[in-house]
Formats: structure tokens, C-alpha cells, sequence
């Protein structure tokens, strides 16, 4: 279970969250949760580019919408990479 996972089932993780931004959260696993839809991604599914777009509904600016997918990318891939995976 990733803790984007744990978190719908506990409630928020703050110890392990890495990144939060309008309503979602990425944790140090690479997982991303939706707390607006209460939705968790793994973070092979985000690195493959697999982001929900709801968690992009509120960002009003093309430009910052991208930068923030590249953020969660890159940091799904550290994750990743520190996994083993």
C-alpha cells in the first residue's frame, strides 16, 4: 500500500509528505493523492505521465500546470530510483 493509499484509509500523512500543492499531495513513496476526489496514483503511474486531471482542475495557468506535472514527475522517478525500481 503506498502511502498516498494510507493516507484515504488514515487521514494525512504529514511525516511522509514531500510535496503539496492546491489539492493534491505527493509523498516520499512518489504517490500522489487527489484529496479533492479522495483518489491515490502510484508513482510508476505518475512517472509514466498517468496523472489524474482533476488534481489539475485549479491550476488556472497552462505554464505553472506544467511545471507542476514536471515536479511530480521528476520526484515519482526519484522515488523510484531510490526503490530500486
Amino acid at each position: 500500500m503506498t502511502y498516498a493509499e494510507q493516507s484515504i484509509v488514515r487521514g494525512r500523512d504529514d511525516e511522509h509528505m514531500t510535496y503539496e500543492e492546491f489539492n493534491f499531495s505527493q509523498y516520499r513513496d512518489g504517490s500522489v493523492l487527489d484529496c479533492a476526489q479522495m483518489t491515490a496514483v502510484t508513482a510508476e503511474q505518475v512517472a509514466s505521465g498517468a496523472v489524474a486531471p482533476s488534481m489539475l482542475d485549479n491550476i488556472c495557468s497552462e505554464r505553472y500546470r506544467r511545471a507542476v506535472v514536471k515536479d511530480l514527475v521528476r520526484n515519482a522517478r526519484q522515488a523510484m530510483k531510490q526503490k530500486g525500481v
